[in-house]
């Protein structure tokens, strides 16, 4: 899976590579791996993200790099005097390695994410385009539903939002989200990818005590946070804390307005927030994933005061067919199949070692036994504390409300 630049020249040395591959973005050319240093050897194509354009499942979208030459000469006092060659030199040696910012104005996030006629799209799309930008969303979709697909046609054409059309399965996902990623490896400081039930929060500060006090913050607090990560040498990042929605019993709209959650606990399954020009690789899940170099003095991953409000535990109704649609696109059992063919199928499939192995767990258990899954589904919240938090649903209510009123007064091409 690769991502396709739009035009291409050819660089003979690595420092001229370099030049070539990141000033390139302001002329629409894309250089091929030339004895290139190892911060660009490994991008798809040699330095695809550095084009003007790449185009991926037919999608066209812009992948320039941020490398602005002019501005990090000035604004490090001690390059002075760099020519731009020499300036480019510097950061792919040395700048990155320290973590020195590369051009100016906030930190720049992508965000990836996968989608197919989801519930909470619509809340996603529209919280996370308001706090990082909606040029910086990455949407892979897969979606029959008329109403997502009319959705995402309009945050596209509002918004700006990227949408690939995609009818890749979740055993081809993994390899088409890391290539967009890879291409995006000079065009952003961070990337992370995530779910459209996970909505990106801040931490509660410390009290005078040593304690986290306070509910998570969302909204303008999560940018000011990211553009306050010190990332020095380290290649990637994770989320520290996670707030997990409640379980409602009747299926609402949208479960992402939703003010009953439990707990806000560590994050046993953190994301990774990587370095962008330290990308190598993300897994299905964001959890997990590859990256190139990182300092031999800083840890592997660092954590961040970054973290989730997650809807995963949506209606048990909805839950049960989030995990059928996993395990019918992963292959592992087929339309058609009866229930007895589908419960052997799963069987051998529920250790951890299989992909998705939580969703084939689910669904195997209703297929067993629909009364029983769907008793021991609740029970497992029984006890839990529940926590009244607001601020989420409010700042989606009036995203909504903006949207649609933008949407009423603009005229955009729906989708055939």
């Amino acid at each position: 899976m690769s991502v396709r630049p739009a035009r291409a020249r050819r660089c003979k040395t690595w420092a001229a590579t370099l030049a070539c591959c990141i000033l390139a973005g302001a002329v629409g050319l894309m250089c091929r791996r030339a004895a290139v240093h190892p911060l660009l050897a490994s991008l798809p194509g040699g330095a695809a993200p550095a084009a003007a354009e790449c185009e991926l499942e037919g999608t066209a979208y812009d992948c320039s790099s941020l490398f602005d030459w002019r501005w990090y000469v000035e604004h490090h006092a001690d390059l002075a005097g760099l020519t731009a060659a020499q300036a480019l030199e510097h950061w792919a040696v040395h700048g990155a390695a320290e973590g020195r910012r590369s051009h100016r104005g906030p930190a720049v996030l992508k965000l990836v994410v996968m989608t197919k006629n989801e519930v909470m799209l619509r809340s996603w799309v529209l919280y996370h385009a308001h706090v990082f930008g909606a040029e910086n969303l990455y949407i892979i979709d897969g979606s029959t539903d008329a109403d997502a697909v009319a959705f995402l046609a309009q945050a596209e054409c509002q918004l700006g939002v990227h949408v690939f059309r995609s009818a890749a399965n979740l055993n081809e996902l993994e390899a088409l989200m890391t290539a967009l990623l890879r291409s995006l490896t000079l065009a952003a400081d961070y990337l992370i990818k995530v779910d459209t039930d996970e909505f990106l929060a801040v931490a509660p500060p410390v009290d005078a005590s040593g304690v986290r006090s306070g509910p998570l913050r969302v909204g303008a607090a999560v940018r000011e946070h990211l553009d306050s990560l010190q990332a020095g040498g380290a290649a990637m990042l994770r989320t520290r804390l996670r707030q997990e929605g409640s379980p409602p019993q009747q299926c609402p709209a949208d479960p992402a307005l939703s003010t009953d959650f439990a707990p806000l606990t560590a994050d046993s399954r953190p994301k990774i927030l990587f370095v962008a020009h330290h990308f190598a690789s993300v897994g299905l899940g964001g959890h997990a994933g590859r990256s190139r170099g990182g300092s031999d003095s800083i840890p592997a991953i660092v954590d961040t005061d970054l973290a989730l409000l997650e809807f995963r535990y949506d209606c048990y109704d909805r839950w049960t067919a989030n995990n059928r649609k996993a395990v019918f696109s992963h292959g592992y059992v087929l339309e058609g199949d009866s229930d007895a063919v589908m419960q052997e199928k799963l069987t051998p499939k529920q250790s951890n070692d299989t992909i998705s192995h939580h969703k084939v767990q689910g669904y195997l258990a209703h297929l067993v036994d629909p009364a029983a899954s769907w008793r021991a589904y609740y029970a497992r919240f029984d006890g839990v504390q529940q926590v009244r938090f607001h601020d989420l649903a409010m700042q989606l209510q009036f995203l909504h409300r903006a949207f649609d009123a933008q949407a009423a007064a603009m005229r955009c091409r729906r989708p055939p």
